[in-house]
C-alpha cells in the first residue's frame, strides 16, 4: 500500500485472533511496507475502541503519530 501501518491488537482478542494481525504485518513487510504491530497483553477485542478503557491511552499514541500529531 505504500503507507505507513500500525496494527493495535490486543492478546485476549478472542474474535479476531492475534495471529491475523502477525501474518498481516510479516506479509506487508515482505512487500517493502512500514508496518508495526502492537500488541496489548490483558485486552479483548472492544477494549481497543473504547476511550474510557484501560487500553486506550496506549491506542492514541500510535494513532496521533500517524497524523503527525505528538501525544
Amino acid at each position: 500500500m505504500g503507507a505507513r501501518q500500525i496494527l493495535v491488537h490486543g492478546i485476549d482478542d478472542d474474535t479476531v485472533p492475534v495471529s491475523q494481525s502477525q501474518t498481516f504485518v510479516e506479509k506487508a513487510e515482505k512487500l517493502g511496507d512500514r508496518s508495526t504491530l502492537v500488541k496489548l497483553d490483558g485486552i479483548g477485542h472492544y477494549e481497543l475502541i473504547d476511550p474510557e478503557s484501560e487500553a486506550w491511552p496506549t491506542v492514541a499514541v500510535p494513532v496521533l503519530s500517524l497524523l503527525g500529531i505528538e501525544p
